[in-house]
């Protein structure tokens, strides 16, 4: 985690690498809350999941800071 702040604090500038780093805390924490919720747990689908919905959350956060 550590290295992706660095890098996207270095990419986009403090203030904007802060709210990407924000964004994606957000949604590993809400997947991760439901997937408590509904199964009781997480499996390796629930982290594959977590991982892909990150990306695109980060993705469109970057874009929506670039233009």
């Amino acid at each position: 985690l550590a290295i992706a702040a660095a890098i996207a604090i270095l990419v986009f500038g403090f203030g904007s690498g802060i709210l990407v780093m924000a964004v994606a805390a957000l949604v590993t924490y809400a997947v991760a809350a439901t997937a408590r919720r509904l199964i009781r747990g997480q499996t390796g689908d629930v982290l594959g999941a977590i991982q892909q919905l990150v990306d695109a959350a980060v993705l469109i956060t970057a874009a929506s800071l670039i233009s």
